[in-house]
């Protein structure tokens, strides 16, 4: 008996896996609710916020709205009964629109359609187009905007098509952004003067209108290290392995060699902020830029970078410049270039593998610097480190490049 009744429970379910599966809305009627009542518009910059009463249905879902961009693209949003408001957005001008705003039920009916006219503000494409500068910059343009409204969207910038690709334009460079302010480089020419293109794009593809300029970059090539030399000062820093004494590390600076142990600066247990050293670049030069790689001994292979963006990686240093050297120590001879920071894009704290892809290329490729134009020609740098990410007081680095203008000796490009 106890094998028959498990034939049966077997065939039963066998028979309930083969009914047809039919799937549709929760409830099945044909009545339509209501219409959405008491309508008001709150215009924003690209965008509107409707408000409105729900129909009094028991059986409502959502309230649908459609509409139609500049660009042909067909939008539709909706919200859930627990709100009395939707948002409309992607509108690439500020002008009417019509929006069809209408009740759906469990059924999917869909009710009675009331048309809303809204009228968005200027759309942040615009305002950033408007606020868009681009002047020269070494060995290319800067560009500089603001976004108020924090929108995310893109600077394109291109140039005129010179090597006959068919194409009338070229697009140099993309920023992908929603930040407050922008300050961006696009580098990578010669000293030709050239006209350069910028437009703002959103994620709807609006485009804002195109500004263009004629622009002579500075020249600027990367200093060769070939002649770069230590200096030991006497209020400097002993700059040896950390765990042994003997000679010091700041050579490994500009030896090119980012992912082992011999390319890495590491300076004795000390206090930062009176963590300084120095070294000659072996000519004068009218700097334009520095890059800072982040030490990592595992040449992007796996498990030892946890290390980037903390124990002792530098995060915060002073860098000075001089044309001559006070033997002393002294830093009356040093003028001060700037206060920088080894800053990480996703604001995370430090901690073992706590960093997003976007952090850990950003540490491959090299933290870059910018230095101001003003500044006059240096020979000398000296660093002093105010802090490390992991809070330690011992510091690491493994490489930093420069570029600018040399006024003696050899360069490469």
């Amino acid at each position: 008996m106890k094998l028959f009744g498990i034939y049966i429970f077997i065939a039963c379910l066998f028979f309930i896996g083969c009914e047809e599966d039919k799937r549709g809305p929760i409830e099945d009627d044909d009545r339509a609710p209501g219409i959405v009542t008491d309508v008001t518009v709150k215009n924003l910059a690209g965008r509107s916020v409707i408000k409105y009463k729900l129909p009094d249905d028991s059986d409502l879902l959502y309230i649908k709205a459609k509409y139609q961009l500049n660009n042909d693209v067909k939008r539709v949003v909706s919200a859930s009964i627990y709100s009395d408001s939707l948002v409309v957005d992607g509108f690439g001008d500020d002008k009417e629109y019509n929006i069809e705003v209408f009740a759906v039920d469990r059924s999917e009916n869909e009710g009675e359609v009331v048309d809303v006219k809204v009228n968005p503000l200027e759309p942040p494409i615009k305002t950033i187009k408007e606020s868009l500068e681009l002047k020269n910059t070494f060995g290319g343009v800067n560009i500089r905007w603001e976004n108020v409204t924090n929108a995310p969207v893109a600077i394109v910038v291109m140039i005129e098509d010179t090597a006959d690709t068919g194409k009338p334009f070229l697009e140099a460079e993309v920023i992908y952004t929603s930040a407050t302010e922008g300050n961006f480089n696009v580098r990578g020419f010669d000293t030709t003067e050239r006209d350069f293109y910028c437009y703002v794009r959103d994620r709807w593809n609006n485009y804002s209108d195109t500004l263009s300029q004629l622009i002579e970059p500075l020249f600027e090539i990367e200093i060769d290290k070939a002649n770069f030399e230590e200096v030991i000062l006497p209020n400097d820093h002993e700059m040896w392995p950390f765990y042994s004494s003997g000679p010091s590390t700041i050579p490994r600076l500009w030896n090119n060699e980012l992912w082992n142990e011999n390319g890495r600066l590491a300076g004795a247990i000390g206090t930062m902020g009176d963590y300084a050293f120095t070294f000659d670049l072996g000519q004068e030069v009218k700097l334009s830029r520095f890059k800072v790689n982040m030490f990592n001994i595992n040449n992007r292979s796996g498990w030892l970078d946890l290390f980037l963006y903390d124990d002792a990686q530098v995060r915060h240093f002073d860098i000075f410049g001089a044309t001559t050297l006070d033997p002393t120590g002294s830093w009356d001879s040093w003028t001060k270039i700037g206060t920088y920071e080894m800053w990480k894009p996703s604001g995370l704290p430090p901690g073992a593998w706590n960093y997003t892809d976007e952090d850990k290329e950003l540490a491959y490729n090299g933290h870059e610097f910018e230095v101001p134009l003003e500044m006059g020609n240096v020979r000398f740098i000296r660093v002093n480190v105010l802090s490390t990410w992991g809070d330690l007081n011992w510091a690491s680095i493994a490489e930093m490049t420069f570029w600018g203008q040399p006024e003696t000796g050899d360069v490469t490009q």
